[in-house]
Order: structure tokens, then C-alpha cells, then sequence
């Protein structure tokens, strides 16, 4: 018999390659992976509440409800759910693979014994161009619900129909009516509205005010913190947009810089909004005041964003860099390549911090300062997640540590002057 080290190199590395293959088929956790454990039975619904058409902005705002029931199948253990992850995808048998996804994490938080059930109900928005929302529910679309770190069994299900991934899942009928183009709605008229009611549409009278003269401000999400969020768990928004935003995990009241609280960041909390306030917008100003102990670490104060290894879609506000992305391709929202400079946080102080987009341009200012112009590619926000104020829930290791204050978003974007009139305002 020859030997052979070449082969046997060669015999060896095949041999790894099959135990390490059997190994995962085993359910063997190797580093840096997590076991799956369960099974666990997931029944959900959803029914679309509302559809509600903008006139101002072109967009119709949907409100979908949706309920979710998890049941613990394992005879021996406990199963600790904490969120579960909703996606709404337009059908892929009906040819609308390019209209994006809606992704909506929903908060659980339920140790269930063997054998024991928990529901939950969350309701969240989305918003829609009329190609879209055509598109989108007129035909049937898809709902994958997934719990992160457990299996589900064979008998999860939807409205108790249909297996478990979610395949095919029946969708409402909905055809939205297209807004007439000659339509002109005054300052101060009301504007057109539609609502779903059980799956059809019901022309509503107009009986509401344009948004524009609710809030002549043109807020999208005003959060002040100078409520009793501890308590509650909720943070109101002052804009009048209804953008109430969720307290997630361990957050505390704290001393503000405008009025007489603020909210802390523990770096294991934040708060979640309904939806994206910036998603398809072409003008929008972020503004709100914080202050951190170590601005070097790459936090996120707030976020809409997905990110998959690429292309992302929606945006970040960080202490390195704003990050913003697109829906028409790979690229970002900016044309690549740019500079960036230091922005100049100064360690546990309070810093007001403002980043405004006019659809070709986005500035950054910190105390009122001009600090980055960057040059954009002429498209609007892509349509992102759910925003997080105070972290980036998709990421761990990215949760703000610090205070913040007085965080807003515009639907316009707002002069240098307004900029500094904010500043000078909580300075006092």
C-alpha cells in the first residue's frame, strides 16, 4: 500500500466537511449560532382597517390590524417569545415582485408553559402610491410571520386557511378609487378620503381638515417626552399625526434641554413607531437635541431601515453619519463617494442635531452650524420599517446610550434660519 499525504489532505477535509454537515442537520449549535428551539403553532389574521388618500402628498396612508395567537408545542420546556417578525409581501404568482415589502415586528413578550397559548393584537400603517396600493391589494398577497430563535409546526396557520409559511394567502379585495388629477383642494377645504370597511370600499364624506392646515408646521412626529411615558409605556406625538410611539425594553425618564424632561437611553431600550414618517419623501428635516458620554461609538439615535447585505432600504440618524437609501436600485439616496466631516460632538453635552433633504441636497447641522453638503440623486426616501427612535432594533450593539430631547421630523425642509430659531429656542 502507497501512502499518499496529498490524498490524505485531500480525504480529510471532506471528511470534516460531511460531520460539520451533520452536525447542523443534528440541531448541533456551532459558535456563534443560535439553537432553534419549539415547535410552536402560529395562527394569525389580518384585516385591513383603513385607506386613507392624501391629496397633498399623492400617497394613501393603510392601516392594517393584525392578530397573532402562539401556542407552545414542546411538552418539557418553556417558550420565551419576545417579538415576532411580520411581512407583507405583494404576491409573487401575480407578477408585483418589484413593489417592496412591509415589515412590522411585532412586541410579544410572553413566557408560555407547555401547551399554553398567548394573542396579542397590533395595529400599524404603511403608506402607498396609488400604483401601488392598486397593485398591491387588488390581488392576492403573502403573509410570512416568523418568531425568531423557535420552529413552527405543520398546522400554523392563517384565518385557518392556507399552510404554514403563508402560502398562497388570500388578500382583501381592494381597488382604490384614482384620484382625479383637475381635483383642487383649497388651503382650508376638506380633503377626499376613502375608508376600508370589511374588505371594500366606502367613499366617506369629506369631512376633515388637509393636514396642512391641522399643522401649519408641517410636523410628521413631534415627541417632547414631557409625558407620563413611564407609566403608560407610550409617548405621545404632539404633531396630531397619530404617530404615538410604543416603549421598548428598559428606557427612563430623564432632565431635558426644552421644557422639563427628556427621555434616557440605556442602550437596552427605545421607543417604535406605527410606521416610517419619512417613507417616499422627497423633502424632510430630522431634528432633536441629545447628549452622550462617548459620541465616538457608532450610535444610532433613531431608524427606519433594513439592511441585508445590500441594498438597504430607509435611513439612519447616527453619531458617525447619516445613512439613507433608496427603492430604485442598489444605490443610496446621495450620489456615493462623497466626504464626509467630523461633525464635532462634544462628549456629555447638549447637542442640537438636524439633518434636512430638498430632493437634491441633504445638509447636516450641528448647533445650527452647516457641517456636511451632500449631493443627491433627484429620488425620494425609499420606504424603510417602522421607525425606532434611540436604536436600531435590526442590529445589536447599536442602541443609544445617552439623553435626547425634543425629537422631530418636517415634511419640508426647513431654511438655516428655522434651524438656528430651534437651537436658540432650547438653549434657552
Amino acid at each position: 500500500m502507497i501512502f499518499n499525504p496529498g490524498i490524505m489532505k485531500k480525504n480529510s477535509v471532506i471528511i470534516l466537511v460531511i460531520i460539520a454537515v451533520l452536525l447542523l442537520l443534528a440541531g448541533c449549535v456551532l459558535p456563534g449560532t443560535q439553537s432553534r428551539q419549539g415547535p410552536v403553532e402560529v395562527r394569525y389574521a389580518m384585516q385591513t382597517d383603513s385607506a386613507e388618500y392624501d391629496m397633498a402628498s399623492g400617497l394613501w396612508n393603510v392601516t392594517f390590524n393584525m392578530t397573532v395567537t402562539i401556542t407552545n408545542e414542546n411538552t418539557r420546556d418553556p417558550a420565551r417569545i419576545t417579538t415576532v417578525d411580520i411581512a407583507i409581501w405583494p404576491s409573487f404568482e401575480k407578477g408585483h415582485q418589484s413593489f417592496s415589502p412591509v415589515y412590522q415586528p411585532m412586541i410579544f413578550y410572553e413566557s408560555l408553559g407547555p401547551g399554553q397559548s398567548a394573542t396579542k393584537r397590533t395595529t400599524f400603517s404603511q403608506t402607498f402610491t396609488t400604483a401601488e396600493l392598486s397593485a398591491f391589494t387588488s390581488q392576492d398577497y403573502d403573509i410570512i410571520i416568523t418568531v425568531p430563535g423557535y420552529t413552527t409546526t405543520a398546522r400554523s396557520m392563517m384565518n385557518r386557511t392556507g399552510p404554514a409559511g403563508g402560502y398562497p394567502a388570500p388578500g382583501a379585495r381592494i381597488t382604490p378609487p384614482t384620484p382625479s388629477p383637475s381635483v383642487r383642494v383649497p388651503a382650508l377645504s376638506p380633503s377626499p378620503s376613502v375608508r376600508v370597511t370589511t374588505g371594500s370600499l366606502v367613499t366617506a364624506s369629506p369631512t376633515f381638515v388637509p393636514a396642512a392646515a391641522k399643522n401649519p408646521q408641517g410636523l410628521l412626529v413631534w415627541y417632547d417626552f414631557e409625558d407620563t411615558f413611564m407609566s403608560t409605556g407610550t409617548v405621545t406625538d404632539r404633531s396630531g399625526s397619530g404617530r404615538d410611539a410604543t416603549v421598548t425594553g428598559v428606557v427612563r425618564s430623564g432632565t431635558g434641554i426644552t421644557g422639563t424632561k427628556g427621555i434616557t437611553f440605556t442602550g437596552k431600550g427605545y421607543l417604535l413607531a406605527p410606521d416610517n414618517p419619512a417613507a417616499n419623501r422627497k423633502t424632510v428635516t430630522f431634528s432633536f437635541w441629545f447628549r452622550t458620554a462617548d459620541p465616538t461609538r457608532n450610535y444610532k439615535f433613531a431608524s427606519a431601515a433594513r439592511w441585508n447585505g445590500g441594498p438597504g432600504t430607509g435611513w439612519t440618524m447616527a453619531t458617525h453619519i447619516p445613512e439613507f437609501w433608496a427603492d430604485d436600485g442598489p444605490e443610496g439616496l446621495l450620489v456615493p463617494g462623497e466626504p464626509n466631516a467630523d461633525n464635532g460632538f462634544v462628549p456629555g453635552a447638549w447637542t442640537h442635531e438636524a439633518v434636512v433633504y430638498d430632493g437634491t441636497t441633504m445638509k447636516e447641522y450641528t448647533n445650527s452650524t452647516l457641517i456636511n453638503t451632500w449631493h443627491g440623486r433627484g429620488v425620494p426616501m425609499s420606504r424603510g420599517v417602522p421607525m425606532a427612535v434611540g436604536g436600531w432594533p435590526q442590529f445589536s450593539g447599536y442602541n443609544f446610550v445617552g439623553d435626547m430631547d425634543d425629537f422631530r421630523i418636517y415634511d419640508r425642509d426647513l431654511s438655516a434660519q428655522e434651524i438656528s430659531r430651534i437651537y436658540t429656542d432650547g438653549k434657552g
